[in-house]
């Protein structure tokens, strides 16, 4: 936690991230606002290269597994280096990051090694959830309490 009274959460999803920051608001009400939103954007499948899947006589050969865990890969990779750069532009000392367990994992290997010692990760998928509903969930009710 920081010194001015406030947390730092970041919500993953497979389809972009969230950067929030928590504060207690008067009179003494829980509030999070989103600090920074990365958007999916779809990239070109596999850089212009042609679909593994797919050979010259319009066979598929690849295996399908391989390509999402690619895309896994890509995915969190392009959200640890995002990261990264808002928790330096918002001087976020400790980020807790909020993903399903399979993408923590995959971005657990892509954050910076320096980076990596600021985040602790929570395998919870809360995604689905705005702003005004997460306080209310316990894994996030429980980071207010530390601030009262």
């Amino acid at each position: 936690m920081s010194k001015n009274r406030s947390f730092w959460i970041a919500i993953v999803t497979n389809k972009g991230a969230n950067v929030l920051e928590g504060t207690v608001v008067p009179p003494g009400r829980p509030h999070l606002e989103v600090r920074a939103r990365l958007e999916h954007v779809e990239e070109e499948r596999q850089h212009g290269r042609p679909s593994p899947r797919r050979s010259k006589d319009g066979h598929s050969y690849a295996n399908w597994g391989n390509e999402d865990e690619e895309n896994l890969t890509r995915h969190a990779r392009r959200v640890a280096g995002w990261l990264h750069q808002r928790g330096e532009e918002l001087s976020v000392d400790r980020l807790k990051v909020f993903a399903s367990p399979r993408l923590a994992g995959a971005l657990r290997t892509q954050y910076p090694p320096k980076f990596a010692e600021h985040v602790l990760e929570e395998n919870v998928d809360l995604g689905y959830m705005q702003a005004k509903d997460l306080v209310k969930h316990p894994a996030i009710a429980v980071l207010f309490e530390g601030l009262a």
